[in-house]
């Protein structure tokens, strides 16, 4: 068995659509943790999106160049 045999990866399910599925629950778990910390006063709704926008976009545009 080679380490390759481990990956979730052939003709069904690609790469692509784990990657998909792993962006998606992010997003999911990211809304969800925002939205319970602006209902609890935590955080308001212009601060959560900052948030939001600082974890799913902006570092990774730093780190790695904005692609545009």
């Amino acid at each position: 068995m080679f380490a390759s045999d481990a990956f979730p990866f052939n003709d069904a399910v690609g790469a692509e659509e784990t990657f998909w599925l792993a962006v998606r629950s992010a997003r999911t778990a990211a809304a969800a943790a925002l939205a319970e910390l602006v209902a609890e006063g935590a955080f308001t709704e212009e601060k959560a999106i900052e948030l939001a926008r600082l974890y799913l976009h902006d570092n990774a545009a730093k780190l790695y160049g904005d692609m545009k």
